[in-house]
C-alpha cells in the first residue's frame, strides 16, 4: 500500500499545516488552551527521514511535540 499524499488530508477545525519541504515530512499545528493573553499551541512534526510504515490501511511513523505560546495580538512564541 502507498502512502497517503499528506498535502491533501482533510485537518480538523484550527488545526494548521506546516509548509514540508520534504515529501515525506508534515507537521501541524493543534490550537490548546487560551487565556486573556496566550493562545497554547502543540506543534506535531514527523521525525527527519525516518520511516513511514503502512500496514492494515495506518500508517504509523516516529514525531515530536513541542508546546509553544502565542502572545494574542503579536507573533508566536510572544515575539
Amino acid at each position: 500500500m502507498r502512502t497517503p499524499d499528506w498535502g491533501n488530508l482533510v485537518l480538523g477545525d484550527g488545526i494548521l499545516r506546516e509548509p514540508a519541504h520534504e515529501g515525506n515530512r508534515m507537521a501541524f499545528w493543534l490550537p490548546a488552551s487560551r487565556d486573556r493573553e496566550f493562545q497554547y499551541w502543540e506543534r506535531i512534526g514527523t521525525v527527519p527521514r525516518s520511516e513511514i510504515k503502512v500496514e492494515h490501511g495506518a500508517c504509523t511513523t516516529p514525531a515530536t511535540s513541542v508546546c509553544a505560546r502565542q502572545r494574542l495580538g503579536g507573533g508566536l512564541l510572544g515575539s
